[in-house]
């Protein structure tokens, strides 16, 4: 679906592939730091498993928007549960749908995965 992989002109500012909850519900008030956690959060899910939390190819616009916003489902996925529990844990707070809820910052998230991954923090 192209609409999804690509900013269109004045349309919402990003890859709505990646949009946050607060993205698609248009809080401009509410985007900042945490929502590129999100994406992070996205990201690495998607190398972890192969696959999108909440994407698929033959879904329409409206279905991904209240699959970011409402979706629990990807948790149950084999791929994920077959992750180190760490992992699990991390995932679900980068793609957490509050803010509130998600890591404080960049560098909390990169020593989580330093420990993780067995290396200094």
């Amino acid at each position: 679906m192209s609409d999804l992989t690509k900013t269109e002109h004045g349309a919402r500012i990003g890859t709505p592939l990646y949009f946050s909850p607060e993205q698609i519900k248009g809080n401009k008030r509410d985007i900042e730091h945490r929502t590129d956690l999100f994406a992070a959060g996205i990201l690495l899910y998607f190398a972890a498993t192969g696959r999108h939390p909440f994407f698929s190819t033959d879904m329409l616009q409206t279905t991904f928007y209240e699959m970011v916003l409402e979706s629990e489902i990807h948790w149950e996925d084999n791929k994920f549960k077959a992750l180190p529990r760490e992992l699990q844990l991390l995932l679900k707070k980068l793609l957490a749908k509050s803010r509130a809820d998600r890591p404080h910052d960049a560098s909390q998230v990169a020593n989580i995965l330093r420990k993780i991954c067995g290396g200094a923090s």
